[in-house]
């Protein structure tokens, strides 16, 4: 069998390029440390951006040192400063300690924001209302999805004809509502609320 060298030429190329591309990636991270390879201080003292640099190492995946030790890091700088900032800041910190945002709901997630937000002297007003707008008007459109699956659910009337049916409607719905809140999914929503409260 022969090779085609042009074939494994490029392959090389891609291979590299690839390479080079992720290690570039990595190196975003090592420009926050200093010659010796720790974190430096001037990061240290830079709350928001210790805050954000926490946050993007929840993003890590398995065998990503610079991320781990960031984490280890962070971690323990947002707790010393939690205890040395503004009560506005130190609501963010604790939150963000507790309940990082990426393993939050976004919904929820927004809604803790609000107050937070409002508090900022950076807030503008015209968007915090247009925010909270959009999440009124989107809360009304899910309890009316909640109401109208309710009265399905009540229709078939599970609970009385199967002993073993169980009667958690809002339970399967805020699962669903955790991965598909925007109002584009409301079918979706609708149909694996259905087929999840018929399979439990």
């Amino acid at each position: 069998m022969v090779k085609d060298t042009d074939d494994e030429g490029e392959h090389k190329k891609l291979k590299e390029e690839v390479k080079r591309e992720l290690m570039d990636n990595i190196n975003v991270f090592g420009k926050f440390k200093n010659s010796q390879g720790t974190f430096s201080d001037s990061l240290a003292n830079d709350t928001r951006g210790i805050l954000s640099l926490y946050e993007a190492t929840h993003l890590r995946v398995h065998g990503d040192e610079i991320l781990e030790e960031a984490l280890v890091f962070t971690t323990s700088r947002l707790e010393f400063l939690a205890t040395h900032s503004s009560s506005q800041l130190r609501d963010k910190i604790n939150h963000a300690l507790k309940q990082p945002l990426r393993k939050g709901i976004p919904r929820l997630e927004a809604r803790h924001y609000f107050s937070i937000y409002q508090e900022d002297p950076s807030c503008s007003e015209v968007l915090l209302n247009f925010a909270k707008l959009d999440f009124n008007i989107l809360q009304k459109h899910h309890q009316k999805e909640l109401s109208d699956i309710t009265k399905w659910w009540k229709e078939l009337d599970f609970a009385k004809k199967l002993s073993f049916a169980r009667d958690r409607v809002v339970e399967c719905y805020f699962w669903i509502l955790a991965v598909y809140f925007e109002r584009e999914y409301a079918l979706t929503r609708r149909m694996l609320t259905k087929v999840t409260k018929t399979t439990l």
